[in-house]
């Protein structure tokens, strides 16, 4: 080692510290206590099942509830996405995909979300990017093909 040359010193980030970031950006109260996997595959079910329905309101409130246990599960955060969007929450939405998307970046359907918002908010060119993106992966055998179909019916309205 080099006297002259200064160390470096790497250090991992703070796992607390990220997530207190993570809540403190979504707007998020801290838990103190750990959720039952369980209560929120049950509760999750249940969201879906309110969207599936159309009741966005209700749905709503539990994927509010569900990123509010576990904001990194990216499911939840598409949900809650899926949600504001269906309310007209254009920019609740993004977030929320924005989200999802970095934690699971292979997802087209997320992709796809993105573009459709980034559309109605009037960013064509950034909407036009996030529908691409949604075809490339939509070729992923983790995704359906039919969110091609869908990218490429928004790319063409755009």
């Amino acid at each position: 080692m080099n006297p002259a040359a200064p160390s470096q010193v790497v250090t991992e980030p703070d796992p607390e510290q990220a997530l207190g970031q993570l809540y403190e950006a979504l707007n998020l109260k801290p838990r103190a206590t750990l959720v039952d996997s369980t209560r929120l595959a049950s509760a999750y079910e249940s969201a879906c099942g309110l969207l599936q329905q159309g009741k966005m309101e209700q749905a709503l409130a539990q994927f509010q509830d569900l990123v509010q246990s576990a904001p990194l599960e990216q499911r939840f955060q598409f949900g809650l996405g899926l949600c504001l969007q269906g309310c007209g929450r254009i920019a609740d939405a993004l977030r929320h995909y924005g989200v999802a998307y970095v934690l699971d970046a292979s997802d087209a359907a997320c992709a796809f979300r993105i573009g459709e918002c980034l559309a109605a908010a009037g960013l064509q060119d950034d909407a036009r990017e996030a529908l691409e993106a949604a075809m490339t992966l939509s070729h992923l055998p983790t995704n359906s093909p039919l969110v091609r179909e869908l990218a490429e019916a928004a790319l063409a309205r755009l």
